[in-house]
């Protein structure tokens, strides 16, 4: 089984060890095509390398961004939010980056996953979360 255009694209490879938070039905769809080399934790632990959320309202990520700095400097940390206020949100790219950079994390790259959701890729500093 091969990992889908979309997902490489968002740098899930062989191998990886992913945590995945609040993600959408349409999503874990996506994910169920993943081969079995690339694991899957219920939470967020020290062995992942990608960790991909979901979130909608500015205070979720807020809660939860902290977190997201135990990841090692070279892990994937990938954002994604709903487009233009879709499902209620009140996201934007400027908002996620605001939130975020005082936690050493500055964004990258925008990916559009589907007619609603986007993945902002983060690269964390070495120094964020130490």
């Amino acid at each position: 089984m091969a990992i889908s255009p979309l997902l490489r694209k968002l740098r899930y490879e062989d191998g990886a060890h992913i945590y995945v938070m609040n993600s959408p039905p349409e999503f874990e769809q996506e994910l169920a095509t993943l081969p079995p080399t690339v694991l899957r934790s219920v939470r967020l632990e020290k062995r992942v390398n990608l960790v991909h959320a979901f979130f909608t309202l500015r205070r979720e990520l807020v809660e939860n961004v902290a977190r997201f700095t135990l990841l090692p400097p070279d892990g994937v940390l990938l954002l994604s939010y709903p487009r233009g206020g879709n499902l209620g949100s009140d996201l934007t790219t400027e908002i996620i980056r605001n939130a975020v950079a005082p936690h050493g994390i500055e964004t990258l790259a925008t990916t559009r996953l589907d007619a609603v959701w986007s993945a902002i890729r983060c690269k964390i500093s070495r120094s964020a979360g130490r």
